[in-house]
């Protein structure tokens, strides 16, 4: 049963249309709705839901439903239902999402995005098409691969072993058959996907790092052109020679690095923008780090219907626009399950409450980026010192009889840094002296 005012009161969205009238822009909306996840159009309100009636009889309703029908291909058959309101008829016109996509209306493609009707370019509809019949891009034969003898081999070898040893999928045969079992090779071509995997030349696709002193002063430039699987070290590589990292020391034998941002979490939004970015763009991955951000821009919006705000939540469930790709990557455990990077990402973020992350769309470009949160100068002083301190009770704990310039070289400050921290340590009461300066030994005080 339908509750009318509590449709009414959501307002128009993503999949309730108001319209004064019957007319174009209702069947519009229809079709923008056929193609996204189905909608209501309600005929008979303005567009704050205020209702304003309009005149209906069996006569106009098959009239309204034969327009609908003659002027959107595939025909679109809606529901129809009258409700009074007021004393007011208001006419619902409803419709599921078709799955024979796309729909279009007069010759054009529209497509339902929050609660306006968005015409689809024909990248859009070339995307939808291909989305409903269950092909993605990356499946169709590669211009520049005519046979298997154009990979790889070395590459390909390395792929099926590292896949046999994880044990997510097992070959057997040869090479050729391998790759012919996931369908990176067909009727003895090779896909777009085994091209990018396994290329034997430079690959046209590339990830341009740079590191920014200001948004116009680069003082360092890298290129990648790789392909997809080797590039992700290539480029987590180029990152971590761009931040800083810090040791921590715990009485273990090793110390334990703690670097500037979480490598994991830049690591899987690395992998996301590899596997997930459309490669039917020609413009290249940006990465640009600052010194409070690294920002990394993939060419391709988010793809289907997953949104920004769906990315938030834990249950989101995504849409892949290069399956085989993404499934060459689960195979060899760059990826957990489909639709859990962001999830992995927040997870990691975790570990640094310093970090906040933020994604959008700009352009044809989505972006994610890992942003430092500004303390006041006097706070991040205050928080290196409690640290430096921590270290020298730690090293002095393990190390009792340990020189200055030896804790100096150690925690990567200077002597007379060092020579400051004792002192506040001693007068604190938290270090004492045994013994002479020379021949004597710490001694870290324990908290009564």
């Amino acid at each position: 049963m339908v509750n009318l005012d509590e449709l009414i009161a959501t307002r128009e969205n993503g999949e309730v249309e108001f319209k004064s009238s019957f007319g174009a822009e209702a069947i519009r909306s229809l079709s923008a709705f056929s193609n996204s996840k189905g909608g209501k159009v309600f005929i008979g309100l303005n567009n704050k839901g205020g209702v304003l009636g309009v005149e209906i009889s069996q006569e106009s309703i098959q009239k309204w439903t034969n327009e609908i029908k003659t002027k959107t291909h595939p025909s679109i058959i809606p529901d129809m239902e009258i409700f009074e309101v007021d004393g007011e008829n208001i006419v619902m016109i409803k419709v599921k999402e078709c799955p024979f996509k796309p729909v279009s209306y007069k010759g054009r493609y529209y497509i339902r995005k929050h609660n306006s009707d968005h015409q689809m370019d024909i990248d859009e509809v070339t995307e939808l098409y291909m989305k409903t019949i269950q092909y993605s891009w990356d499946s169709i034969p590669s211009p520049d691969c005519g046979s298997f003898e154009d990979l790889d081999s070395e590459k390909v070898d390395k792929f099926v072993e590292k896949v046999n040893e994880i044990g997510r999928f097992h070959f057997e045969g040869t090479p050729l058959e391998s790759l012919e079992k996931i369908k990176l090779i067909k009727e003895g071509r090779p896909t777009l996907a085994a091209d990018l995997l396994f290329s034997k030349g430079r690959p046209i696709h590339g990830i341009h790092i740079g590191r920014f002193k200001t948004p116009t002063v680069i003082i360092d430039d890298i290129m990648i052109h790789l392909p997809l699987l080797e590039a992700v070290e290539e480029v987590m590589w180029a990152i971590k020679k761009q931040i800083r990292v810090r040791f921590e020391f715990t009485g273990e034998p090793e110390r334990k690095e703690i670097w500037e941002y979480p490598l994991e979490a830049i690591r899987e939004a690395v992998i996301n923008a590899i596997v997930h970015r459309d490669y039917r763009n020609p413009s290249d991955i940006i990465i640009k780090v600052f010194d409070d951000n690294i920002s990394i821009s993939n060419p391709g919006k988010l793809f289907g219907d997953i949104t920004l705000d769906d990315l938030k939540k834990d249950n989101y469930r995504s849409s892949l626009r290069n399956v085989l790709i993404a499934e060459s990557f689960y195979l060899v455990k760059e990826i957990e399950k489909y639709g859990s990077g962001m999830i992995r990402i927040r997870k990691e973020l975790k570990e640094y409450p310093e970090i906040d992350l933020e994604m959008y769309e700009m352009g044809n470009f989505f972006n994610v980026v890992f942003k430092k949160r500004v303390e006041p100068r006097e706070k991040t002083r205050e928080k290196t010192r409690e640290k430096t301190r921590e270290k020298i009770l730690i090293l002095i704990k393990e190390y009792p009889e340990i020189t200055t310039s030896k804790l100096a070289e150690s925690i990567g400050i200077t002597q007379k840094g060092v020579d400051w921290q004792i002192k506040q340590l001693k007068e604190e009461g938290k270090l004492r002296r045994i013994g002479p300066a020379k021949g004597g030994y710490w001694e870290v005080v324990k908290d009564e």
